[in-house]
């Protein structure tokens, strides 16, 4: 039987590893079991890949459908996860303890009926950031279209455009983000920009940066203004290279190593 990982979970293309032996019955999953991936990577998935058996560091959670409708609940856990990191445990690999989890109290409002409206109600909300995020693809194949047609490819240059190097037209030389261990993030502190905020010239969820605890003087020297602009300058080549414009601050803001 295949054996359920985090990586089958977050890559539905992820080959699977197989099984062949006898395994206790709490091991096998079948469509329709909710699972919460407790270490290196938090998250809950509703499984319907067909029966295989679970891995460590994964949960099986089989909710009470009595007091909480399924849908739901798996909005609910989605929904506090991040708070859960702050009980993470471990240098190299984070995870959470079953204590931690079990005692972790999430809403559950009476009736079903309330929960399923809900549940109705974020689904809509979902289909919806879905649709936004189509047209927000469009409009950026729209805008490189129209560049190349107004000012050809620059890497050919076919309208013969004067060239110049950066050095020539910054006030300074481009400024590296602050590293930091992951002891230093936690709850409070000051929100860091990462690759994952923006792409394409578009930043978003400013309001859910994680947060790391730094010093005055490395918020002055790494701190981010409105109208900087941010380069990503490591990682995949999905990222490489992609560039955000800062058009709106809520509080004070700085950049990581990797921009």
């Amino acid at each position: 039987m295949p054996i359920v990982r985090i990586q089958n979970l977050t890559n539905q293309f992820k080959e699977f590893n197989y099984y062949n032996g006898e395994a206790d019955s709490k091991y096998f999953l079948k469509n329709g079991d909710i699972l919460i991936s407790w270490s290196a990577s938090l998250g809950v998935f509703l499984w319907e890949r067909g029966d295989a058996v679970l891995n460590q560091h994964i949960f099986k959670a089989i909710p009470d459908l009595n007091i909480v409708d399924k849908n739901y609940f798996i909005y609910a856990i989605r929904n506090i996860l991040e708070d859960m990191k702050k009980f993470s445990h471990g240098s190299t690999m984070k995870h959470i303890v079953k204590s931690d989890f079990d005692n972790t109290n999430i809403p559950i409002p009476p009736p079903l009926e309330t929960q399923r409206k809900i549940v109705d109600i974020l689904e809509k909300a979902e289909a919806t950031q879905r649709l936004r995020a189509e047209v927000d693809a469009l409009i950026q194949k729209l805008v490189q279209s129209v560049f190349l047609d107004m000012f050809g490819d620059p890497a050919s240059n076919p309208y013969t455009w004067k060239e110049c190097s950066f050095d020539k037209i910054l006030l300074k030389s481009p400024q590296n983000g602050l590293y930091k261990s992951s002891d230093f993030y936690g709850g409070d502190g000051t929100p860091i920009m990462r690759i994952d905020s923006f792409y394409d010239g578009k930043i978003y969820g400013l309001e859910n940066l994680k947060r790391l605890k730094c010093s005055e003087s490395e918020i002055e020297r790494y701190g981010l203004v409105i109208e900087d602009i941010l380069i990503n300058r490591v990682n995949s080549i999905e990222y490489l290279g992609k560039c955000g414009l800062i058009e709106i601050l809520y509080e004070p803001l700085f950049l990581n190593q990797t921009l």
